[in-house]
This record gives structure tokens, C-alpha cells and sequence, in this order.
């Protein structure tokens, strides 16, 4: 699982980082952004699901 987590954490820095230089490039309220924020939310709260389901696990 390890594997899994931590590719999704490369995801989520990567996705930051987009995020963050079109919101520079383009300015915080394009549409771009907000894609990419929504994107971004989908993938933490899929790697917070994952940490819920291996502690309930390992529990």
C-alpha cells in the first residue's frame, strides 16, 4: 500500500504546483483554477480515505 500512497502523494505536489503557477500565471479566480482545485480536492480526499481504510485495518 505503500506504493499507492505515496504515488498519490507525488499527485497531490504535483497538482499543487500546476495549480499554483497557472493561479500566478492567470490570476486566482481563472476557471483553470478552479478545475485544478477540484481535481486536487478529489485526490487528498482520496488519499484521506485510503489512511482511513489502512488504520482501520491495522486496527
Amino acid at each position: 500500500m505503500e506504493i499507492v500512497e505515496s504515488e498519490l502523494l507525488e499527485s497531490i505536489e504535483a497538482l499543487r504546483r500546476e495549480m499554483s503557477d497557472v493561479a500566478m500565471d492567470k490570476g486566482f479566480h481563472d476557471p483553470a483554477v478552479l478545475v485544478l482545485s477540484q481535481k486536487l480536492d478529489a485526490l487528498i480526499n482520496q488519499f484521506y480515505n485510503l489512511q482511513s481504510h489502512l488504520a482501520e485495518y491495522a486496527a
